[in-house]
């Protein structure tokens, strides 16, 4: 991870080397000297990372680290989300045209959708 480089500004999209497939990488092809930014941001402790990886699902860290990484959205499905709730419910002017109206409505909508499954049933917690 550390003698990899990157740069020291950004976290650039994960790259994958030409010619192999997902399945034949390592770990140690997605690490460079920005992992450990990764690490910080998420509030994961990297300590497994020194453990032998077949100790890993073993240790408090890595469980905790795989729990928050489990729970990620990633960011294109969140705006898919909020691009489909919008052609939904205000395209077309069908509610209201005032902005500060549409934003209530965007709310109230997404807070629905959390409190209850595609069926109308409240969601079980």
């Amino acid at each position: 991870m550390k003698s990899r480089e990157g740069t020291p500004d950004t976290l650039p999209r994960a790259t994958l080397p030409h010619n192999k497939k997902v399945n034949s990488l390592k770990l140690r092809d997605f690490a460079s000297q920005n992992s450990p930014t990764f690490f910080t941001i998420a509030k994961i402790s990297p300590a497994f990372l020194e453990k032998d990886p077949s100790e890993w699902t073993r240790d408090a860290d890595y469980i905790r680290g795989l729990e928050v990484v489990q729970h990620m959205l990633p960011v294109n499905d969140l705006a898919e989300r909020g691009v489909a709730l919008m052609k939904k419910y205000l395209c077309g002017n069908k509610f209201t045209n005032n902005e500060d109206q549409r934003q209530y409505i965007l709310q109230v909508v997404e807070r629905h959708s959390k409190m209850f499954d595609k069926y109308g049933g409240k969601k079980m917690k």
